[in-house]
């Protein structure tokens, strides 16, 4: 069997568009395609490396995701941040708000939880060295 690469991860929000501008201005994310109908919405934006690529989208009938999360871990986007402290008060000013430190991580990790305006959960990460 050949393996698979994953294309895209996608999650329905109520304001594709306007998200992806968002990670474009606050993580450097690049905006590939964003298109916005009376009820139908959708961007496509990859990360700086250009390999890891999210869609937002919003159809008729489709529920946003954050509306069904009770805790900030059952969905989140992780980024690897050389200094999470650093990020997060940079994201903040950029209208993030701050969560918790994280408790649940490996020794040495680092791990931070904010809510980008929306209320998705952003988790910035930095690893222990070894």
């Amino acid at each position: 069997m050949k393996p698979l690469r994953i294309e895209h991860v996608g999650v329905l929000v109520t304001d594709p568009v306007g998200m992806a501008r968002w990670y474009e201005s606050a993580l450097g994310f690049e905006v590939r395609v964003a298109a916005e109908g009376t009820d139908k919405a959708v961007a496509f934006l990859a990360d700086c490396t250009g390999n890891v690529v999210l869609e937002f989208g919003r159809v008729p009938g489709g529920e946003p995701l954050v509306q069904h999360t009770t805790q900030p871990l059952q969905f989140h986007i992780a980024f690897e941040s050389e200094d999470p402290d650093e990020d997060a008060k940079r994201l903040i000013e950029h209208g993030a708000s701050f969560i918790e430190v994280c408790t649940v991580r490996c020794a040495g990790d680092r791990v931070l939880l904010l809510r980008d305006p929306w209320g998705h959960t952003i988790q910035l990460v930095r690893r222990a060295k070894g």
